[in-house]
């Protein structure tokens, strides 16, 4: 079992540093449900454009795109804050559903 080092909680996102033997590694967590529940709340009363920036599609949880870019082999700094990895996030969407805005059809 590994012993914690220090635990630090920042907007939500838990950082444990951990040691086992001789390796230190990092945790992070966070509880995604609030958000989840925001985006189904917002899903349901519809998601409207914001002027000047489109419509919003998804609200990403830090930890779930870190584990996301973990798996995909990805590094999650340039798949959140740069336009090079735009194309995983049709696969994140695949994933993540629950986090995607359905933007409401115009009728007309």
């Amino acid at each position: 079992m590994p012993k914690i080092l220090t635990k630090d909680v920042a907007d939500g996102v838990t950082e444990t540093f951990e040691f086992d033997g001789d390796t230190i590694g990092v945790r992070h967590t966070q509880d995604a449900e609030p958000i989840m529940d925001y985006v189904a709340a917002a899903n349901l009363g519809g998601v409207h454009e914001v002027p000047g920036l489109g419509v919003p599609a998804f609200e990403v949880p830090i930890t779930v795109a870190m584990e996301f870019c973990r798996k995909r082999g990805i590094p999650w700094e340039r798949f959140l804050y740069s336009q090079e990895y735009d194309r995983e996030w049709v696969r994140f969407g695949q994933e993540y559903s629950r986090l995607a805005y359905k933007p409401q059809k115009k009728l007309y």
